[in-house]
């Protein structure tokens, strides 16, 4: 992750990517808004393939530029109405992408307008489209909140249970992703020649601390279980989704004891799925 940019340097950048963008997409321009704040708006027709399914579209969109950009994702609205309420999107409109360190992980692959407009905004016009028709997800479907959250973690991890994603995502939480230790999967082999690679695929788009209120999330979600032994963490609220610019407080570290305390709320469990 690079540095801020200022707001000249920005502009530059944005120009720059803008090209790209409006060789595929000429409806697309670049707005400087009255505030201040940047954004991307305009038209977008397109035709995505998938298994030898073409779906054609056009769309409406409003991508909004973070000031951190290029550190941290867009997040994207669209305007028309093609989007139903009913389908992956927050309470403010904005489109829910993905899994929030997912978004962040496929977009820190390029960090440009072009490739997060082809490789996040215009298949999730596909899936609604796609979903209309035959009430199926292309691509499947993760559950809204944290259950979703869950759900990613066992996909990306190829993990067999919550447990098992949970001892990971600890690790990831206290940041000893990286340590020679067994891996939590119980495999008998050591954690950087089994799970590791993939946690440190994870760990550079989210602070020790995002993942450490996902685990507590989590954890909550399953305190019929657990009940008066899981802290609670009041320093962010997480969705399965990148946030708007601007909502949410900023996640601090946990108190050391709190983080202490974790092991024994889910290390020593003998489920596999708590749900």
């Amino acid at each position: 992750m690079g540095p801020l940019m200022t707001d000249g340097s920005l502009r530059e950048l944005l120009v720059v990517q803008m090209q790209h963008v409006q060789a595929e997409y000429p409806g697309l321009e670049l707005v400087i808004l009255p505030d201040g704040a940047l954004t991307v708006r305009g038209s977008v027709l397109a035709e995505p393939e998938y298994d030898g399914v073409k779906i054609r579209g056009q769309y409406e969109l409003q991508i909004e530029i973070p000031p951190d950009y290029p550190n941290t994702p867009p997040n994207a609205r669209e305007t028309s109405g093609a989007v139903p309420e009913s389908f992956h999107m927050f309470p403010t409109a904005h489109l829910c992408l993905g899994a929030t360190v997912e978004v962040k992980r496929v977009f820190a692959e390029r960090r440009s307008l072009l490739w997060f407009i082809d490789r996040q905004v215009i298949p999730y016009m596909y899936s609604c489209k796609y979903f209309s028709t035959s009430g199926t997800m292309p691509w499947g479907e993760l559950a809204h909140g944290v259950n979703g959250t869950l759900d990613y973690y066992n996909e990306f991890l190829g993990t067999k249970g919550d447990v098992v994603s949970l001892r990971m995502l600890y690790l990831l939480a206290i940041g000893k992703h990286a340590d020679r230790v067994p891996c939590p999967c119980k495999s008998n082999r050591d954690l950087q020649d089994c799970h590791g690679p993939k946690l440190k695929e994870l760990a550079p788009h989210h602070p020790a601390s995002e993942f450490y209120c996902e685990l507590l999330e989590m954890l909550n979600l399953f305190q019929r279980d657990m009940r008066n032994v899981v802290p609670t963490c009041k320093t962010a609220t997480r969705t399965a989704g990148p946030l708007p610019h601007g909502l949410g407080a900023k996640a601090n570290n946990p108190p050391a004891s709190s983080r202490a305390s974790l092991p024994d709320l889910f290390l020593d469990t003998r489920r596999d799925r708590l749900r």
